[in-house]
């Protein structure tokens, strides 16, 4: 407790004077009204004092001839209709002073009328400024109204309490970080109270950061875009009885000779003034939803039959989120108690188990609670909790027969969400091995209920698609993604080693790009030398070079004699592996996608969550080994958080900073306090 007050009273006297660098910069100044403004270009002056855009509107200042080290520019903006407007208007400003004569410009800024702080631009001239202008990049036939524009403002405090508490809990890390390994003495042990209180906290702290997350992005409230309705569509439409959509295809959609060519389908559905709906499957005449049924039996049918309404994505995407949450943490602690008990640090222990939820992509994909995000995060949901009581069921002579069958329902219902993620399956293989193959627990005469058990899941949810497949596409194996209206004729697509190459570098070495401005971190360039069709969307970085962590465990496979058991070793090597199966099947089937980063990031992190576990255990009375590990598991731990903690302000499409920008330049001024 004692750290806790002290990271408290650090973060307020910081909150207090470093964070309010601008304030106690510009508290002696003598603010006043500019004078003589004048229209440089661009405008027009109403009687009213008002301005008419023209086009580029430039305001000048001149002859300030004074120190000038920030302004504040405040106006209100209409539009041609005289109705105002809460765009966010960038504002650049060019300045003369005494070491430039002519006017040079400045980094452009964004100014919102109901975000004061970024009416106030902090200026660093050389030596007195002559003169101003200022660009507002206002559209033609706008109204500006200059409300204050003022030279040397005092820039007013601003303590928010989102950076204060942020700063505790960063401080409070460092201190943890620096504590020369006093908290890494303490071993992992499920029947400790205050270990259990810890993990209460952090699992509370990490489903807060889930809920801000879901709920940070006001465009993903209510989803209306017609294909991010195909879920209840389908619900609908299983509530008559049917399979297929009851949209009707257009007529030009059916006399195309391959309607999966973008280019002419677009073409000829536009010439017939006909539109068509976007990303479901269209077969023999007819729409279908190529994407897993599982979330829509779950969430979507039950509630429609309820409430007649159809269900908020975004309410599932939470729920599973937080499922998931639960999952790793009794995952990881099953994984402890199986192999590791009593030898591993609960601080390792912890952090992993967080870098774990937050690093392989989930974090990521639940800032965009939409359509396409439900079936992945629900997959490896299952998967993980299938995986967590596997590990669970083993006793040192027994196998629990319920956690057996529940994880095989589990792992069986993957199929129905995210069909490559059933590889995660192949990892009963080594789980089970001794079970099996020395002790007999399974697949023997005396086991043979229980083996049947474990398989009826698989043959029954098997059994299930393979109906719904045969009766949609006439055939069982056939999920239908290959006939989805987008962009790319996937009838046609094949296998092409080629894409790999690409596809690795992408998803898993490429350095992320870095900028000095928030959110400080920009797309990456996809150029490639394949000629071919390539369907990507824009990420930023591949998943080693910002998951330290994972990226370390693949070093720790290399010390086999770390693992103590050779089931242990071939799990992690598997987990592995089939994280690498899983990026080649996504680069062969749909390409290089950000959200598909968590398609195989769990399982990375689940041989790398394995890996560190064998490296804490093997080396536990060797302090310097310890020391290095402890020291590498907390820079992974603030270098994997921070950026995805950055991630969440950026995206390839609906940004924040687009749809919500009040909200996205708020942080924008909690964070970069120095502008």
């Amino acid at each position: 407790m004692g750290r806790w007050w002290k990271a408290i009273l650090l973060a307020l006297l910081l909150e207090l004077t470093l964070f309010q660098y601008s304030s106690l910069l510009t508290a002696f100044n003598q603010p006043k009204e500019a004078e003589n403004v004048r229209i440089y270009a661009g405008g027009e002056w109403n009687a009213d004092g008002s301005i008419t855009v023209e086009e580029s509107l430039r305001l000048e200042i001149p002859q300030i001839n004074e120190k000038l080290n920030a302004i504040k520019i405040s106006f209100t903006r209409l539009d041609p209709e005289g109705k105002e407007t809460e765009e966010v208007t960038t504002v650049s400003v060019y300045a003369a002073d005494e070491a430039n004569q002519d006017y040079y410009v400045l980094p452009d800024r964004q100014i919102l009328k109901d975000v004061p702080r970024s009416q106030y631009l902090k200026l660093h001239l050389s030596g007195e400024c002559k003169s101003l202008v200022i660009f507002l990049a206002a559209g033609q036939g706008d109204i500006i109204q200059i409300d204050e524009l003022i030279l040397n403002p005092k820039i007013p405090v601003n303590f928010s309490l989102l950076r204060f508490f942020v700063l505790t809990l960063t401080i409070w890390f460092l201190a943890f970080a620096s504590a020369r390994g006093k908290y890494y003495k303490e071993m992992q042990a499920a029947d400790s109270w205050s270990q259990r209180r810890i993990t209460l906290a952090a699992v509370l702290l990490q489903i807060g950061l889930f809920v801000g997350v879901v709920f940070l992005n006001p465009v993903f409230g209510d989803v209306e875009w017609e294909h991010h309705m195909q879920y209840h569509k389908l619900a609908v439409a299983l509530s008559k009885g049917q399979l297929y959509l009851e949209d009707v295809p257009p007529a030009s959609l059916a006399s195309m000779e391959n309607p999966y060519d973008y280019a002419m389908r677009q073409k000829i559905t536009e010439g017939a003034g006909e539109s068509y709906l976007w990303d479901v499957a269209y077969y023999n005449g007819k729409y279908y939803v190529y994407f897993g049924i599982v979330p829509v039996l779950l969430f979507y049918l039950p509630w429609y039959l309820v409430t007649g309404t159809p269900f908020p994505t975004r309410l599932g995407v939470l729920i599973t989120g937080v499922g998931f949450i639960l999952a790793v943490f009794w995952l990881s602690a099953n994984l402890v108690r199986r192999y590791f008990k009593g030898s591993i640090p609960y601080a390792g222990w912890l952090l992993g188990t967080l870098l774990m939820i937050n690093g392989c992509g989930a974090l990521t994909i639940m800032r965009r609670p939409d359509f396409y995000s439900l079936p992945i995060l629900l997959g490896i949901t299952l998967s993980v909790f299938g995986i967590g009581c596997f590990i669970s069921s083993l006793k040192e002579n027994q196998v629990t027969t319920w956690k057996l069958v529940t994880g095989c329902l589990s792992m069986a219902l993957v199929a129905g969400c995210r069909p490559q993620l059933l590889l995660g399956s192949l990892l009963i293989f080594p789980i089970y091995w001794e079970a099996v193959f020395q002790k007999r627990l399974l697949f023997s005469r005396k086991t043979w209920g229980k083996t049947l058990l474990a398989i009826l899941p698989y043959v029954a949810v098997g059994a299930f698609l393979m109906l719904y497949n045969y009766r949609r596409f006439g055939s069982p194996f056939d999920f239908g993604a290959t006939y989805n209206l987008t962009t790319n004729d996937m009838t046609r697509r094949g296998v092409d080693l080629g894409r790999l190459p690409q596809a690795f570098f992408v998803y898993l070495f490429q350095p992320p790009s870095l900028s000095a401005r928030f959110p400080y971190l920009q797309q990456v360039s996809q150029w490639t030398s394949y000629m071919g069709k390539a369907i990507t969307e824009g990420t930023f970085g591949g998943f080693f070079p910002v998951n330290l962590m994972a990226f370390s465990g693949l070093w720790f496979l290399g010390k086999r004699k770390w693992f103590p058991k050779r089931s242990v070793y071939a799990f992690a090597l598997m987990s592995v592996v089939l994280g690498f199966l899983v990026v080649c099947v996504d680069a062969q089937a749909a390409g290089v996608l950000l959200r598909y980063f968590s398609d195989f990031g769990w399982l990375l992190y689940l041989g790398a969550l394995t890996a560190w576990f064998s490296a804490w255990q093997y080396n536990r009375e060797m302090p310097d080994r310890i020391h290095l590990l402890r020291l590498l598991q907390n820079a992974a731990f603030a270098v994997t958080m921070a950026f995805y903690l950055m991630l969440l302000f950026t995206d390839n499409a609906e940004r924040l900073a687009d749809t919500a920008p009040s909200v996205f330049y708020t942080f924008y001024y909690q964070l970069a306090f120095w502008t």
